[in-house]
This record gives C-alpha cells, structure tokens and sequence, in this order.
C-alpha cells in the first residue's frame, strides 16, 4: 500500500510528482497509489509495502527533500525450505554518469567489507567514482566502502547529491555496472557499462569471510530477521 499526505498550496505539484515517479519506477511490485490532501501541511509521506518480503520503505518529503529515508525489513515467515542467507538490505538508484567525483567520511580509502575492515581506517577522503570497482581478475562485487556516515557525489562544476546517515552507518559504492553485468561476465574485458553511474546505499550487508572459518552470528543477514536503517538525500552544497 502507498499512502501519501499532500498539501494545498504551492508545492502539491512538486511534491506529487516526485512520488509519482516513484511509483511509475516501482510499477506493479507496490499495491496501488492514493493522495489524501491535507490543508496547511507542507510535507508529504509515501509508504512502500513488498508483499511477501516484509520490506518496508518510507519517504518523506518537503520542499528541500531533507527528511530521512528510512528502510525496514520486518520479519517474514520463511518458505520451506528456508532461504539463503540475504547478502545485502538496500536500496540502489541510477544517475548520471557526469557524477564522477565522490567524497566520504568513513572507511577507506580502498574497499571494505564487514568482516575484513582493519585496514580501512576511519577519515575523509575523496576519489574518482570509475575508481571504486577493483578489478579482480574475474569480475564480481567490489568497491564498497563502510561505516559512512556522509557521502558527497558531484559532476564537475560540483553539482550533485549528498547523502548523510543521521544514525546507523551506510555502505555505499559507486559503480558504472549493474550486478547483473558483474555477475554473468568471466573477464574484466567482457563487461559493458550501463551507461548511468549505479548507487548503492545499503544499511546492511552480510559478511566476508575470508578466513574459511565461517561466519560470526553477528556477520549474517537472515530472511526472518528485523532490519531498519535511514538516511538523507539532499542536494550537494559547498
């Protein structure tokens, strides 16, 4: 179900076609769309339900969209035979390409994986958004960086987005493939661009285990667990 609020004045029409968008991109996954105006009120709230999955995903808008995001995965009761465990609570986005250049406060400054993060020391940093994919040998996920808390996205002229996680930390890569490229390709010079820069800002993510040692319980994300996280997508300022 996705309910929203609007108000009766001058911002409905913004308001109202930034969720509209939103439901045309998520199409028929969500039950439906209905507007309740509201007098006085400048914000608007829109609310995602997946059934099935219990995912939860809720936006709330004003006029300079700096309300948090907040993502939940509630718990599910699990098909027989259980599923796998989940290797990423998310959400990703595409965007312009001529978002090339990103700067983050947390991990860094190479890629990081929970698990495997005692290299990746906490600071500012900036880098190229081509640069975030490592090319292993044979292509696959790759790039993330950890414990962000702001992430700064820009062309050029410096025009972009920023993204800050007012409580729980993000991982967040920067990507010019989809992971279906990455995953179906066998040679780094096999892949093709997607022709868009691919966000991913995830609250949650299973663990690496490199060890062979196996996983800590604390390392894995399960199909009938509880997850909730949020962020802030804003305009980029200097």
């Amino acid at each position: 179900m996705i309910s929203f609020i609007i108000s009766a004045n001058n911002h409905i029409p913004r308001i109202k076609s930034i969720i509209e968008r939103l439901s045309t991109a998520l199409g028929d996954r969500c039950d439906g769309f209905n507007a309740f105006p509201t007098a006085g009120a400048t914000t608007g709230r829109a609310v995602y339900r997946f059934d099935g999955t219990g995912l939860r995903v809720a936006f709330t808008l004003e006029p300079k969209g700096l309300k948090p995001i907040q993502v939940s995965k509630g718990w599910m009761r699990p098909p027989e035979p259980v599923p796998p465990p989940i290797p990423r609570i998310g959400m990703v986005f595409r965007t312009s390409p001529a978002f090339g250049r990103a700067r983050w406060f947390g991990r860094g400054p190479h890629e990081n994986y929970p698990g495997r993060t005692a290299s990746a020391f906490f600071g500012r940093y900036a880098r190229a958004a081509a640069d975030f994919l490592f090319p292993y040998a044979k292509p696959q996920e790759s790039g993330n960086r950890g414990d962000v808390y702001e992430l700064t996205v820009t062309d050029g002229a410096g025009k972009g987005f920023a993204v800050t996680a007012p409580g729980r930390p993000l991982h967040v890569n920067l990507l010019a493939y989809t992971a279906e490229e990455l995953e179906r390709r066998r040679h780094q010079a096999e892949l093709e661009p997607c022709g868009d820069l691919i966000v991913h800002l995830d609250g949650f993510q299973r663990g690496v285990d490199g060890s062979g040692a196996g996983l800590h319980a604390d390392q894995e994300l399960v199909a009938e667990g509880t997850y909730s996280f949020s962020f802030v997508l804003s305009p980029a300022t200097f």
